[in-house]
């Protein structure tokens, strides 16, 4: 008998467990070779403004992502996270609907 990833993500602890390994491998992004900014880490990327310019764009691309509605197991990344870790202006989170 198969376990629905949906069910396994609705207890606390497992959700907890997963959310921080995907926020940690997320945060890892900041140090990882882009091909989108030349072969350079978005660290390297945001000291000059064309690289900072793409960087944004590369977040601005992965918030719209986490817009679309998703089913319960489905984990969405703190981009604001990402945005500290840059130094980058953070987004006020929009009033929930």
């Amino acid at each position: 008998m198969e376990t629905d990833p949906d069910d396994l993500m609705r207890d606390p602890e497992i959700r907890r467990q997963v959310e921080a390994q995907v926020q940690k491998q997320v945060e890892g992004w900041v140090r990882t070779k882009i091909p989108a900014l030349g072969g350079r880490t978005s660290l390297q990327a945001v000291a000059d403004p064309d690289g900072s310019e793409m960087v944004e764009a590369l977040l601005q691309a992965w918030e719209r992502q986490n817009e679309v509605p998703a089913s319960a197991g489905i984990v969405r990344p703190d981009i604001n996270a990402l945005r500290r870790l840059l130094n980058l202006p953070v987004k006020t989170e929009s009033p929930m609907k």
